[in-house]
C-alpha cells in the first residue's frame, strides 16, 4: 500500500509540473465538460495575447529558408485557405499539438487547406524538427525578429515565459487573400488543451471554406 501511494504521489507531481515554464493566462473559450488535460492551467493575472485581429491583412514575414519547399503566396488562384503554425523552441507544447496538426493537414489537404509551419530557430533546429514530428508542408527558419514583432507574436512583457526568446507559439488562420481569419489565441503557450486546440482550429477552417464558397454561416 505505502509503494502505490507513493507512486500516486509522484504522478500527481508529474502532472502538476507538466508544459511550458511560466505563467499561464485565462482560458478564453469554455472548457468542455469532463476535460482532464493536464496541461489546462490557467493563471488570471497573466496578461492575454495581442494577436493580429480577423480582418487584418497579413504582414510579409521572412525567414533565412524553407525547408519541403517555398512558401505558398496568396492570391485568386490560391487554396483557399492556409493554416500559419508560429512555433518556438522553448515550449514543449508545440510538439505535443504537433501530430494534430499533421493529422488536421492530412484531412483538409484535398480540400484546399495549406499550412506552413514557421520558427526563429535555425535550420538543424528545425530539419529535426519537421523530420521528427512527420511534417510534410512548407516550413521557414530563422523568422526575423521585425517578422515576429510585425506578427504580434512576441512574448507579452512580464509573462516569464520563453526562457529570453521572443516567440509566442501562434497559429493563424488565413483565408486565400491573406486576409487573418481567426487564431489559436496563443493557446499553446497559454496552456489551453491540446484536444480543444484542434478542434477549435477545424471549426476556423470550416468557416473559411464556407465563406470561400459563399455560404455564410447562422
Amino acid at each position: 500500500m505505502t509503494i502505490v501511494l507513493r507512486y500516486l504521489a509522484l504522478v500527481g507531481f508529474g502532472l502538476l509540473t507538466t508544459g511550458c515554464d511560466g505563467p499561464t493566462a485565462p482560458q478564453s473559450r469554455a472548457a468542455r465538460p469532463g476535460e482532464d488535460d493536464p496541461l489546462v492551467r490557467f493563471d488570471p493575472t497573466a496578461p492575454a495575447p495581442d494577436l493580429l485581429k480577423a480582418g487584418t491583412r497579413l504582414p510579409d514575414f521572412k525567414c533565412e529558408g524553407w525547408i519541403n519547399g517555398p512558401p505558398p503566396s496568396f492570391g485568386p488562384d490560391a487554396p483557399p485557405v492556409t493554416v500559419i503554425d508560429l512555433w518556438s523552441t522553448w515550449c514543449p507544447n508545440c510538439q505535443s499539438l504537433a501530430p494534430g496538426l499533421v493529422a488536421i493537414h492530412r484531412k483538409y489537404a484535398d480540400r484546399g487547406v495549406q499550412f506552413i509551419s514557421v520558427t526563429n530557430a535555425p535550420k538543424g533546429v528545425c530539419q529535426g524538427f519537421v523530420r521528427r514530428l512527420g511534417i510534410t508542408w512548407p516550413a521557414g527558419y530563422g523568422l526575423s525578429d521585425d517578422s515576429i514583432r510585425n506578427l504580434l507574436a512576441t512574448v507579452p512583457v512580464g509573462s516569464g515565459i520563453g526562457s529570453g526568446d521572443p516567440l509566442a507559439p501562434t497559429i493563424y488562420i488565413v483565408n486565400k487573400d491573406g486576409i487573418v481569419h481567426g487564431s489559436d489565441e496563443g493557446g499553446r503557450w497559454r496552456h489551453l488543451s491540446m484536444r480543444e486546440i484542434a478542434h477549435d482550429l477545424q471549426q476556423d477552417i470550416e468557416e473559411v471554406l464556407a465563406a470561400a464558397k459563399g455560404i455564410v454561416p447562422n
